[in-house]
């Protein structure tokens, strides 16, 4: 039958790039039914050693000693005392293999015997954003998602490039941060877009991922985002050419009434230029020719959304018989 009776421990503080020591005696009591022998003190020692930088912020601990029957525990930490390596080596006993070690930061750790497994700490996430399209004046909305289940709070940053659409004339360009906590899953980006009056191709522009901290990575780093018009494409009116009779330098044509607009949009006359020393005027499609002689004018027709064509009056005048007006 044996007995041990704790003798007694001693211990020193610990301070700056100092060492703390703790031992543990013990006297070991063999008994028979009659008689106690008392065997000798059996002595066992801890060394912790604390490291610090210039700042005194903690970096590193080391554990050695016979009272953890001759294993050595390494700890390091980043400036923000968060723990980047986890490190056992030695024998925790007879028949055991050579220890383990771990590494926070990735959240993987190596096993090269039987002593433990990784730093204990979680993986980081990744981040994606996704594609989005609108019709131009609407908002393209961007989904960043966070990938993985953690528990600490990361950040990603963000900001819009040009494709074929451009900043200004075609969409806000926006930059930021997004932050996720423990429990944020997926934020959005909304970039505004331009509504014009000019019939345009569909065009693209992006979102860019940048910077994830704390260890994150980024997945899908670019988002497009597609602007639809929603202006109908113009055609262009057709004019044709007219024939005006004047009587006795006198006349009025309406030039309207061949002239077409694929479109079906409303129709003007814009200009007159040429017809040589006639007086031209021009009123809702009725060009008034005085003081016409035989010759020839142009006009410029127009549509509602400022296509144009152009096309020649060709003058007769004539004073027998008849009148002025067609």
């Amino acid at each position: 039958m044996h007995f041990a009776k704790l003798i007694g421990k001693t211990g020193q503080g610990h301070t700056r790039n100092s060492s703390r020591k703790v031992k543990i005696s013990a006297r070991l009591f063999a008994c028979s039914l009659t008689t106690c022998f008392v065997a000798m003190p059996v002595l066992a020692g801890e060394t912790v050693l604390y490291t610090y930088d210039e700042l005194g912020r903690l970096v590193r601990t080391q554990q050695t000693g016979s009272i953890n029957n001759g294993v050595t525990t390494d700890i390091d930490y980043d400036d923000a005392g968060n723990r980047t390596g986890y490190e056992v080596t030695g024998s925790s006993g007879a028949g055991s293999d050579g220890g383990a070690t771990g590494n926070v930061g990735g959240g993987s750790g190596s096993n090269t015997g039987g002593g433990g497994s990784g730093g204990g700490g979680e993986t980081p996430p990744g981040f994606a954003v996704s594609d989005t399209s609108t019709t131009e004046g609407g908002n393209l909305v961007f989904t960043v998602t966070k990938s993985g289940s953690v528990t600490s709070s990361y950040s990603v940053s963000y900001a819009t490039a040009n494709g074929s659409a451009v900043t200004g004339s075609d969409y806000a360009a926006k930059s930021g941060t997004l932050t996720f906590n423990g429990s944020t899953g997926s934020l959005t980006v909304s970039v505004a877009t331009v509504n014009d009056s000019i019939f345009e191709q569909t065009e693209a522009m992006y979102l860019n991922l940048s910077n994830p901290t704390g260890g994150s990575t980024i997945t899908d780093s670019q988002g497009a985002g597609t602007i639809s018009d929603n202006d109908v494409q113009n055609n262009p009116p057709t004019a044709n050419n007219d024939t005006l009779i004047a009587f006795c330098g006198q006349g009025v044509k309406n030039v309207l009434l061949n002239d077409t607009d694929p479109d079906g949009d409303a129709l003007s006359v814009a200009s007159i230029t040429g017809g040589g020393g006639m007086a031209l005027s021009e009123n809702n499609g009725l060009i008034i020719a005085e003081n016409a002689s035989t010759g020839s004018f142009t006009y410029t027709l127009q549509d509602a959304h400022g296509a144009t064509d152009t096309a020649t009056v060709f003058v007769t005048n004539s004073c027998g018989g008849g009148g002025p007006f067609e």
